[in-house]
């Protein structure tokens, strides 16, 4: 009698092994998971195949301020520029190099700074690490100098803009957060925007919000340049406002601007502020907001920004400056990875995940919205992860690294011509 229980224990277990067997095998109370399909080996190869060059490279090529000119950044300090011309790059002499030294967080931090000089603009480069200096610097152990043409409404022979994030090396959009005056022949450098009253941040040094611009503020400045600032906030917070330089003068402009993007227009001056349901573009003048047009979806994921101009993975064109909205055929992507606009206005580029891809799949699309045409080329390692921007060199060349097949490289270069993309087969 005892042990009845355990025959019928028994019995109930076969059963409902059976019953998984069942629902496994014939789909009883749901379906199997499809599983997803391989990526087309020779998709990356059929890609490459369209470049004009094939060269692999130790370091990604990323742009300057000038049209067609890159340049590499090697981590031992050393900055080369190369300009593309007729289907190949040339490396160019670099107009001169200059020592420089900034003195942040009473730290003295010096670099050399290769530059191009270009019908009276300037544009350059420089590293200090603590593995290729033995100044004596406590605090940093990792900072990027940048050097651009001083804006036309500030005196000095260049601005000198200095990044300490080591993570952004690589890439091409920083946020800066340190601004000097660098005269170029003696390396001598002064406070460009004002620190008064600022606070000491986490790693004893001072505190890296407190002065925040990109290429593009700088860029854009007229009479006067715009530049972030947490200094209003703690530490920990990821609030800016925008502050306005003028002359030697800094004021407070507003608050609650995200995405280090604003724009002085005509009408005010344009940015983006995030909402519960993703963001708006916003226009601030005289002391009054509005709101320009609403977007729900994730900034960087959903929608890109490729100058002023916002693109979307819906199909949505949007420039921020002027208010001009277009659309296209949505692309078919989960996520954005890059996003370019053409020159003249009249062809983007977009790369990313595709929806229903197979595991690592990657896509690039090339959408001309002139004759409302499209061309997807889908496969795994098309673009490459850690620089995945897109550069138009012209209206007609698309440029972009992706990862590099030979050994001991990490980029292999692409450059293609926009009519080969819609002729492949």
């Amino acid at each position: 009698m005892k042990k009845k229980p355990l025959i019928i224990t028994c019995v109930l277990l076969a059963a409902a092994v059976a019953l998984t067997v069942a629902v496994f095998i014939f789909g009883l109370g749901g379906q199997k998971e499809p599983e997803q399909p391989a990526v087309d080996p020779n998709a990356a190869a059929n890609y490459q195949a369209l470049s004009e060059i094939s060269e692999s490279t130790d370091y990604p090529l990323l742009p300057t301020d000038f049209d067609g000119i890159f340049y590499t950044a090697n981590p031992n300090g050393v900055f080369d520029f190369y300009s593309y011309q007729n289907g190949a790059f040339e490396q160019l002499e670099a107009s001169g190099t200059v020592e420089a030294t900034v003195s942040l967080s009473d730290q003295n931090i010096p670099a050399k700074i290769y530059y191009l000089e270009r019908d009276g603009r300037v544009d350059g480069y420089g590293l200090f690490t603590t593995a290729i200096s033995d100044a004596p610097v406590a605090i940093y152990d990792y900072v990027f100098f940048r050097v651009k043409t001083m804006p036309d409404a500030f005196s000095g022979d260049a601005l000198l803009l200095l990044d300490t994030k080591k993570e952004d090396f690589y890439r091409p959009e920083k946020v800066y957060e340190e601004a000097y005056k660098l005269d170029l022949s003696s390396g001598e450098t002064d406070v460009f925007l004002l620190q008064k009253s600022r606070t000491i941040g986490e790693n004893g040094g001072s505190r890296a919000d407190f002065t925040l611009l990109t290429d593009a503020l700088v860029d854009n400045a007229g009479s006067r340049l715009l530049f972030f600032t947490g200094r209003y906030y703690a530490a920990s917070s990821e609030k800016r406002d925008v502050m306005f330089r003028t002359g030697s003068r800094q004021t407070h402009g507003f608050a609650n601007a995200d995405y280090y993007y604003a724009r002085s227009t005509d009408e005010g001056i344009v940015f983006l502020r995030k909402t519960e349901a993703g963001f708006n573009a916003m226009r601030y003048q005289d002391g009054e907001e509005n709101v320009l047009r609403e977007f729900t979806g994730a900034f960087g994921m959903d929608y890109l920004l490729s100058g002023d101009t916002l693109i979307g993975r819906d199909g949505m064109v949007y420039n921020l400056a002027t208010g001009q909205e277009s659309r296209f055929t949505a692309p078919g992507l989960t996520a954005l990875a890059a996003a370019a606009l053409s020159p003249e206005g009249n062809r983007i580029v977009l790369a990313g995940t595709p929806e229903g891809g197979a595991v690592n799949e990657q896509r690039i699309l090339y959408i001309d919205l002139d004759a409302g045409t499209q061309k997807a080329f889908s496969g795994e390692n098309l673009y490459r992860l850690e620089t995945p921007e897109l550069f138009f060199i012209d209206n007609d060349t698309v440029f972009h690294n992706r990862k590099s097949t030979q050994e001991g490289k990490a980029c292999q270069l692409c450059a293609i011509q926009w009519e080969k993309v819609f002729a492949a087969q």
